[in-house]
């Protein structure tokens, strides 16, 4: 019979149920106090809140610590700021931060006997339930009096499997972090290589040709109003909007700036609906998004972001407008005339 606090979903093989365990049985505190010499340079740590890690701050000399009492940073250890352990700020020490030194508020703990794996308990402090065990052990207000006891640390009880299941459910948490950040290397390699691309399409360093290999006729200055033409959006704030489903969707400019695609497809996006008790009923048949529209957001809190953009690359018909704070810009179908470029023949 599966125990209330064992989960239902575990990897085959595992039957013992897991238990409440104090910190105290899973860890042991480390703490190798550092003699500071005056006349020595000294690299010490910090702990990012939310599970992003450790980084490394600039050197000091001996000097500069003065009395500030410091300790070796050990390697493969788990580490806690005590100032923001209740937003999560733990990690794990590698060789890469041998020869540092850490403050008392980075105390350290190893694994003890053959009751915990490290990387696990790191995981569960970044679970919902490992974030309430560690504002357990916080007590006071917001920010800087909101400091871990460390006490109070290892009364804590976690629920935790035997250390063969720890370890089994870390790498495999693990493997699906090591993905991810090979995805996310490969995001920004394609982000870099698109803004190359784009800089050199722009500048015109690179052209393409047509299907059957001719050239593109060469660019033209022209004024934005005679590519495209401005249609007309509505101005219905978040309150008259609603993601309890209904006929039409509505693109608010708030949305543009947070969560949709820059290639927006309606289909794969989350766009709330126009309320019934919005008022507007109908829409005249331009004032629907269609294919090629850019919908261009003319306010927000950061000005950098005015003039925010996305373009409709899917959309079903008469089931999309735009809304506060927007303006459409659809594309105009020019009248293909005959030029002459620098005196040369005529080019359609």
């Amino acid at each position: 019979m599966t125990s209330k606090n064992t989960p239902a979903l575990r990897f085959p093989g595992f039957e013992t149920p897991w238990k409440p365990t104090a910190i105290s049985a899973l860890l042991e505190k480390q703490s190798v106090p550092v003699d500071v010499d005056i006349a020595q340079s000294y690299r010490q740590i910090g702990v990012r809140s939310h599970g992003k890690g450790i980084f490394h701050k600039d050197s000091v000399s001996g000097a500069e610590l003065g009395d500030k009492r410091v300790f070796h940073v050990v390697p493969g250890a788990l580490v806690v700021n005590i100032v923001f352990a209740w937003e999560q700020a733990v990690a794990l020490t590698t060789e890469a931060e041998a020869g540092f030194v850490a403050s008392h508020r980075f105390p350290m703990f190893t694994e003890k006997g053959d009751n915990s794996y490290l990387p696990f308990l790191r995981h569960m402090f970044l679970t919902k339930r490992g974030k309430l065990l560690l504002e357990m052990a916080s007590p006071g207000g917001a920010g800087r009096n909101k400091t871990l006891g460390q006490l109070e640390f290892m009364k804590l009880k976690p629920v935790v499997p035997t250390r063969t299941e720890q370890k089994k459910i870390a790498d495999a948490i693990d493997a699906v972090d090591l993905k991810l950040d090979a995805l996310a290397a490969k995001q920004a390699a394609l982000e870099r290589f698109k803004a190359g691309l784009m800089q050199k399409l722009f500048r015109q360093q690179l052209r393409f040709t047509q299907d059957d290999g001719a050239a593109f006729q060469n660019w033209e200055e022209k004024r934005l109003g005679d590519v495209f033409t401005w249609v007309k959006t509505n101005s219905l704030s978040r309150e008259f909007l609603t993601y309890d489903g209904g006929l039409i969707q509505n693109i608010h400019y708030g949305d543009i700036h947070t969560k949709f695609r820059a290639l927006f497809r309606q289909s794969a996006e989350n766009v709330p609906f126009i309320a019934p008790n919005s008022g507007l009923k109908t829409f005249s048949e331009e004032e629907y998004c269609q294919i090629g529209d850019v919908v261009i957001a003319d306010a927000s809190e950061d000005f950098a972001d005015i003039g925010k953009a996305i373009e409709i690359v899917e959309v079903s018909e008469r089931s999309l407008v735009a809304g506060l704070h927007t303006y459409i810009a659809r594309g105009v179908v020019a009248e293909v005339r005959p030029r002459r470029i620098h005196g040369g023949n005529p080019v359609g």
